[in-house]
């Protein structure tokens, strides 16, 4: 059971509204805020912290865009294509085959298929620079739905109490449909580290209660965003 519900917790990824131009960072950092005029604005942008302004202006479109492509992956069963966008370090816990054979399994044979919603990031940090790489935290939300089926539902009331008691608290709202064995999360609430070569904006990720994190990122990196 520990080992399904370390699987699930990884299949639960993500995706996010893409910001793809320019003037959406006007946008962005202008929606509660009233500038007179441009000049006023690029006065505020002159004092923004140069590693933010990145975040905003560079790093923040090509997360949204690699976590949509996530989402997708993820829901349509292309999980070779999951895999490019996992920080690589994991592949030295797990190998890469065995586990696209587990989330496999998951659904074909286990009897466990999962829906992802489009989730919504709440908060991106700034970059933390350790080494040769560079890393930050995203926080975000997305529904989930998670459809039992097989041999699952020989042990659906102890299944049900663990993935309850995981994920309901980080959700807005939970529900377990008993007549079709579905389960409901909205705007469950996830967070993931990203990590890119210091010169990079090629980013891959790990979820930061991932049971092997220590085994993945450097403990400075961690303890940064615990």
């Amino acid at each position: 059971m520990k080992n399904l519900l370390f699987t699930f917790a990884l299949l639960v990824t993500f995706s996010c509204t893409n910001v793809n131009k320019e003037n959406d960072l006007k946008d962005i950092i202008s929606s509660d805020l009233k500038f007179s005029n441009n000049k006023e604005f690029n006065n505020v942008m002159d004092l923004m912290n140069p590693n933010l302004f990145e975040v905003i202006t560079r790093i923040l479109p090509r997360i949204s865009s690699d976590l949509k492509k996530f989402s997708n992956y993820s829901n349509n069963k292309e999980f070779d294509k999951v895999m490019d966008l996992m920080n690589p370090n994991l592949f030295e816990v797990v190998t890469r085959e065995e586990l696209i054979q587990s989330w496999e399994n998951l659904g074909t044979e286990v009897g466990m298929n999962n829906k992802l919603g489009i989730p919504v990031i709440t908060n991106i940090s700034e970059i933390y620079n350790f080494k040769q790489n560079k890393y930050l935290l995203v926080n975000y939300t997305g529904d989930l739905t998670t459809i039992i089926s097989g041999q699952l539902l020989l042990g659906i009331d102890v299944l049900k109490e663990g993935i309850i008691s995981k994920y309901s608290p980080k959700s807005a709202s939970f529900k377990f449909e008993e007549s079709t064995n579905t389960f409901y999360f909205k705007e469950l609430q996830q967070s993931i580290i990203g990590m890119a070569k210091a010169n990079s904006n090629d980013w891959r990720y790990v979820q930061l209660n991932n049971a092997f994190i220590k085994d993945i990122l450097p403990l400075e990196v961690i303890e940064k965003f615990k």
